[in-house]
């Protein structure tokens, strides 16, 4: 039984859709960069209890209602550029353990809900940029593994919060934070004082 499609970059074609029932048993759905096509919904993705990976860039809407709760926990959220708005996607609420989102440019015209900042102490990677997003940011310095944080390009206005010294890449264009950048500094500082 195939546990993973890890087909990523290529020049694939078609409806992933039609044939998405029948990898029920898939671990890693990595189709992302591809000229694929087509709308994913909840009935489809009810036996993929074992996912773990889902990255599936391309064009078309995965739905995700307000009363489903997915079958699996992901490590990897990879939908950037799918349709997941205008309303912020409550599925994810249900996903506690992944490490890495990206669900940039998403279609996304909504206030951030508190729950979703309390979602995962591993996260790792964070994407949310090319939406219009609101609301306030909690505070990001007790995200210990957090690396890459991108909210460029949304409608956040807010006073600029703290951050972890793990940041290595940080990203906060085309927003209104305003407060001082104090804090940045001594991380910028830390991170880039030679180590002996």
């Amino acid at each position: 039984i195939t546990e993973r499609i890890v087909s990523f970059s290529n020049k694939l074609n078609g409806s992933l859709e039609r044939s998405l029932a029948q990898f029920s048993q898939l671990v890693v759905l990595d189709v992302a960069m591809n000229g694929m096509e087509g709308n994913i919904t909840e009935s489809q993705l009810l036996k993929f209890s074992s996912l773990r990976v889902l990255d599936i860039l391309q064009t078309g809407f995965i739905e995700c209602g307000s009363s489903w709760i997915p079958p699996f926990q992901l490590e990897n959220i990879g939908l950037r550029s799918r349709l997941l708005g205008p309303k912020f996607p409550v599925c994810l609420r249900s996903q506690k353990n992944f490490s890495a989102i990206d669900i940039s440019n998403a279609g996304i015209v909504d206030v951030v809900p508190d729950w979703f900042w309390n979602l995962s102490s591993r996260i790792k990677n964070m994407n949310l940029s090319f939406n219009d997003l609101k609301g306030n940011l909690p505070d990001f310095s007790l995200q210990i593994h957090l690396s890459l944080l991108d909210l460029g390009s949304n409608s956040f206005l807010s006073r600029l919060p703290r951050f972890s010294t793990s940041l290595e890449i940080l990203a906060l264009a085309e927003n209104s934070f305003f407060g001082p950048i104090s804090h940045l500094c001594g991380i910028l500082f830390a991170n880039n004082s030679p180590s002996y």
